[in-house]
């Protein structure tokens, strides 16, 4: 079963960046390249893949 969501962590290493950087950007702008995360009650942020796929779809174009 594929995840539907990815950690901070993954998110970065998808991009190649490091997740200071996304958080930072979260933190800034509620969003990082548009992508908003689902945040759970203990403050962790949840990335919806699908949104992800298609940034980086868009990207390659």
């Amino acid at each position: 079963m594929e995840k539907t969501v990815l950690s901070t962590n993954e998110y970065a290493g998808v991009l190649g960046n490091k997740p200071q950087t996304i958080l930072k950007g979260y933190c800034l702008h509620g969003h990082y390249l548009g992508v908003r995360p689902l945040k759970l009650p203990n403050g962790r942020l949840l990335w919806p893949r699908a949104e992800v796929e298609a940034l980086l779809v868009g990207a390659e174009k």
